[in-house]
């Protein structure tokens, strides 16, 4: 009976393996927290590439490449009204 106490006292009282313990504990919590953010902000970021994808399928490769920067940002323009229109 004497042995167990001895040992219980020595295990509680040995703290080899707290920072092991405490870099598992940030680590978890590191990824607990990515998970949630990522949980959140999905959604709306999948939105949003859906939005930019339709301004990119909706313009040509000709305005897009043109040398007027007018030309090129009212064609952007009009390319993302159409597919705010159609969604």
């Amino acid at each position: 009976m004497n042995r167990l106490i001895n040992f219980l006292k020595t295990f509680t009282s040995n703290e080899e393996g707290a920072v092991t313990t405490d870099w598992v504990m940030l680590c978890a919590t590191l990824v607990a927290m990515a998970l949630g953010v990522t949980a959140i902000m999905g959604p709306g970021a999948t939105d949003h590439a859906g939005r930019i994808d339709g301004c990119l399928s909706g313009m040509s490769t000709e305005t897009a490449m043109a040398a007027d920067s007018a030309t090129r940002a009212e064609a952007m323009a009009s390319a993302c009204n159409d597919a705010a229109a159609a969604s």
